[in-house]
């Protein structure tokens, strides 16, 4: 009888663990189809994310570049008056529109060399280019302000 027992338990024994093996490699393999599915998702999550950050910085890039060259052609319209006006101007009058020419042509330069760095920025590069961007933006618009309103002065008086 122990020989049967022997005869019967030994197929028996062999397919069990065959089959434990078998469901050990499904198990495997649907947690290796879950982690994938999972890795796919969060790629196409961060994908998504990227193509919105770009838009983003794009967006803001192409805004600030329009608002430099608003001010680049502001400076430029204010440079072709004072030149029109020194055609006129009294030595003394065209020595101050001379002065007030130049502190616009040096902001203009400010303005030209932003819109380079802007042009030539990246999203690495975007936090420190725009603040300095920002920067350069107001202390073009606050001195055009200033020499507009020195020019008109002078000439009040």
């Amino acid at each position: 009888m122990n020989s049967l027992k022997k005869a019967f338990l030994f197929p028996c024994l062999i397919a069990s663990v065959g089959f434990l093996a078998t469901s050990c490699d499904n198990s495997k393999q649907n947690n290796q189809t879950t982690m994938e599915e999972k890795t796919r998702g969060v790629q196409q999550d961060l994908e998504e994310e990227y193509n919105d950050v770009k838009e983003d910085f794009n967006s803001a890039k192409e805004k600030m570049t329009n608002d430099l060259k608003d001010i680049q052609a502001d400076i430029d319209k204010k440079i072709q008056e004072i030149d029109a006006e020194m055609a006129d101007a009294s030595d003394e009058s065209k020595a101050k529109l001379e002065e007030s020419k130049e502190a616009l042509t040096k902001e203009k330069n400010k303005v030209d060399e932003a819109l380079q760095n802007l042009s030539n920025s990246t999203e690495e590069t975007w936090g420190d280019v725009k603040r300095n961007t920002e920067n350069v933006m107001s202390d073009v618009e606050s001195s055009y302000e200033k020499t507009v309103n020195d020019v008109k002065d002078f000439f009040k008086d």
